[in-house]
């Protein structure tokens, strides 16, 4: 989990992590945990984050699937 480069893309797509945290139906807690990789996306998770940030395959596998 890269989750400095996800800050980076929710900033650039002006949102906040509050608004990411609605729209993922999750509350802010639960969110910081899983951007810390103290604990897992889910995949429809992921799918939504990636709408939401307009995020490419490419940057997906890079925030999410690296270590």
């Amino acid at each position: 989990m890269n989750w400095i480069a996800l800050e980076a893309k929710t900033k650039e797509a002006g949102l906040t992590n509050e608004e990411v945290a609605k729209r993922l139906s999750i509350n802010q807690v639960t969110y910081y945990r899983k951007k810390r990789g103290f604990s897992d996306f889910y995949r429809e998770e992921i799918r939504i984050i990636a709408d939401l940030l307009d995020l490419s395959s490419e940057e997906v596998n890079r925030i999410f699937f690296t270590d």
